[in-house]
């Protein structure tokens, strides 16, 4: 036997009585099947109705395999009577949720011949996908105008059952129905006709009022948020409590909080392009003072120098300015930690120097890891003290490797 879905008849239906007819569990927990049932089911795009039975928690209603299953913290034994309520503010919620995606779709349709691809009613947010590439910020302001005119006329919304042959009473059917027999129908008077099994109020106005928050790409369409109701208002109220906070913050009015902002923002990016410049200053200053420190390695020359106090990506920056500077230096820079060292290197284009095969001989002789481009490397690895000087068996590495492709 199935369920009696109480609110398709009524979707302003609270309450009811009712027997339970089965009571297992799954593995979302125990459920039961009622008789009858006010309690509407996750389906069509909407979220399930939350509520009591029998003073125990509802925490979800799905449709399985053509039963309503009502979720429950606990279980109740089959054949008892049983009183149910409903979250009603959470159901009126999604009423007018749910209405305002018919009249939102049925406004893109009308002025722009394009069709909803698919619809998701949240416990926050809504989104509608449609079928179209991309929209000018006009169309959406123009639909959503449209929208919130139909919801100001406080037109009628009815239900109706029909079969396929009584179609072609309603002039603003927007798609055809899935199904053959038994079909049921939401119309909103002279506006918007579709087959739908959700719960709607009576009357457009109930929807109060219609927002569209945000436009994006979805694939090949557009996905648009939006909201109705109650939940503009409470969105409004945050918006407006954030203004305030945000104007409080850059000491400015809510009507010059964009102004303020994209004066600090050119600020900000004024000021990371003086810092930049500074920067790339010291790393030439740096370049320029260690020149100086140049030593010979075979016919090439060399900089070897440790460094525990910049970063290696500002290590990088000074290597770079060297090698600008001259082209046949071969920079290598150090940092140690203990046992553990990072090494970087970079050498010029005529330096005579391949760095990915020289940075495989400091990892083994460091047991580390790292790699890079001929030009410039870097790795990590270990030293133990008590071998001796990390700077001079970098230069004993260097003579025998650099040492061996000289004698060749």
């Amino acid at each position: 036997m199935q369920t009696i879905k109480l609110y398709n008849d009524d979707s302003y239906l609270k309450e009811m009585t009712t027997t339970v007819l089965k009571c297992e569990q799954d593995e979302h927990g125990p459920y039961v099947v009622l008789k009858e049932t006010v309690f509407y089911p996750t389906g069509g795009g909407q979220a399930h109705d939350t509520g009591l039975l029998d003073g125990k928690k509802i925490t979800n209603v799905a449709l399985v395999q053509d039963e309503i299953r009502h979720y429950l913290t606990e279980s109740i034994e089959v054949g008892k009577t049983v009183q149910g309520s409903i979250d009603w503010i959470r159901r009126f919620d999604l009423m007018q949720q749910h209405l305002g995606q018919h009249i939102l779709s049925a406004a893109f349709e009308q002025l722009f011949d394009i069709e909803t691809a698919s619809i998701h009613i949240g416990e926050r947010y809504c989104t509608i996908d449609l079928e179209v590439a991309q929209l000018t910020a006009k169309q959406v302001e123009q639909a959503q105008g449209l929208s919130n005119q139909v919801i100001l006329e406080n037109r009628k919304v009815r239900a109706y059952y029909v079969e396929k042959a009584d179609l072609g009473q309603f002039p603003y059917l927007r798609n055809q129905p899935k199904t053959d027999t038994n079909i049921r129908l939401i119309d909103i008077a002279d506006f918007d006709t579709i087959g739908c099994g959700g719960t709607h109020p009576k009357a457009t106005g109930e929807v109060g009022n219609l927002a569209i928050l945000k436009q994006e790409r979805n694939r090949k369409q557009v996905r648009l948020t939006f909201i109705c109701g109650q939940r503009v208002v409470q969105e409004l109220i945050q918006a407006s409590q954030l203004n305030r906070e945000v104007g409080a913050l850059l000491h400015a009015p809510e009507a010059e909080i964009i102004s303020k902002t994209t004066e600090l923002l050119a600020q900000k990016k004024a000021l990371e392009k003086a810092q930049k410049e500074w920067q790339q200053q010291q790393f030439m200053q740096q370049a320029e003072a260690l020149l100086t420190e140049q030593q010979s390695l075979f016919d090439r020359t060399l900089i070897l120098k440790e460094d525990n106090q910049q970063s290696v990506a500002a290590l990088k920056k000074v290597a770079q300015q060297l090698i600008n500077l001259d082209s046949t230096l071969l920079v290598i820079f150090f940092q140690q930690t203990g046992t553990q060292v990072t090494y970087l290197l970079a050498a010029g284009k005529e330096a005579k120097v391949n760095l990915r095969s020289l940075i495989q001989c400091f990892n083994q002789a460091l047991n580390g890891k790292g790699g890079g481009s001929p030009f410039l490397a870097q790795g990590s690895g270990t030293f133990q003290e008590n071998n001796g000087n990390l700077a001079t068996t970098i230069k004993e590495l260097l003579n025998q490797e650099l040492g061996e492709e000289n004698h060749e």
